[in-house]
């Protein structure tokens, strides 16, 4: 992409301002769209923006409204009580075995979610057992009474399994890898993971360098370390070995069944959702389109074309 460190600020900032995120300095270097590293200059354009200090700390934002500090900080507060949940009820969702990954999505991965909101959940299933594994995860969070229903209303600290993938197929497809996606994709909280499936994840994208390459390089370096304890004694980890490769075995025989009885339920609820042979996704709403509309209507003040910053171009 050929923007300027200048413009690469700006349009930092300005993705940030949709979603209501003041951002600290150290934060529009971490998100800086396009342009790798830090710029001594950064402060030379600063004044382009507000600047907003409460207490010690100083952020950058498009508004003058000093609450949208308080706005993030209370955010933050009721966030921290939603990941707790989180990590719970993934937890939970360990027990099935044909999940390798459960990360949190949406505005909770950046503690930047409001006090009703519900938890995006986001899964890799083991090759071939995409259907089986949402059964099963529908099934768990039905059971703690955390599932969010299609229908739901009030969907406070509810569980929406909006996104499976499967572990042979983590790229995301190359219509839909822009900046919305590359901030999706490095924003992601991991809860937990299996056999390393999240550097393959981060592999399989690594086109999201293009967009974000401080993010890029900050989460390339870390390692989740597998959620399974390695047992010491080697005949229970034979016997155990033995008996997940069976519990798959059965798993992926039934898969079939699984996934013609979702499209039977679905076939009501359908609207803008996604489903192939190795990905499902469920997102009422195309916040892609509404995130670039809102991101072009910033730019704009500042004469910069909006596609040379949300493609790769």
């Amino acid at each position: 992409m050929k923007i300027t460190v200048r413009e690469s600020f700006l349009a930092t900032i300005a993705y940030a301002d949709i979603f209501d995120y003041p951002l600290t300095l150290e934060e529009c270097d971490m998100w800086r769209i396009c342009t790798p590293n830090t710029d001594s200059r950064i402060h030379e354009w600063s004044n382009i923006v507000t600047r907003l200090k409460k207490r010690d700390r100083i952020f950058y934002s498009l508004r003058r409204d000093r609450s949208i500090i308080d706005k993030r900080e209370d955010r933050a507060r009721w966030s921290a009580k939603k990941i707790n949940i989180a990590r719970r009820m993934a937890r939970v969702l360990r027990f099935i075995p044909t999940i390798r990954l459960i990360g949190v999505t949406g505005g909770l991965a950046m503690y930047n979610t409001e006090k009703n909101d519900d938890i995006d959940f986001f899964c890799i299933a083991a090759s071939g057992t995409l259907w089986i594994s949402r059964f099963l995860a529908v099934a768990f969070m039905e059971v703690f009474g955390r599932r969010r229903r299609p229908a739901d209303v009030r969907v406070k600290d509810k569980i929406c399994l909006n996104m499976f993938m499967s572990e042979d197929a983590l790229c995301v497809p190359v219509q839909e890898q822009d900046l919305y996606t590359a901030h999706e994709v490095l924003q992601m909280r991991v809860l937990w993971e299996r056999g390393g499936v999240y550097r393959a994840f981060l592999r399989a994208n690594g086109w999201v360098r293009n967009f974000l390459p401080n993010a890029w390089e900050e989460s390339s370096q870390f390692i989740v370390h597998s959620s399974q304890k390695k047992p010491k004694n080697k005949l229970f980890k034979k016997i155990l070995g033995v008996l997940l490769l069976t519990i798959n075995y059965l798993l992926i025989t039934i898969e079939s069944i699984a996934k013609l009885a979702q499209l039977w339920y679905m076939q009501k609820h359908r609207t803008t959702e996604v489903v192939t042979d190795t990905m499902i996704r469920f997102h009422p709403k195309d916040a892609r389109r509404r995130v670039r509309a809102a991101l072009g209507k910033r730019l704009k003040q500042w004469n910069i074309p909006l596609d040379n910053i949300f493609y790769d171009r």
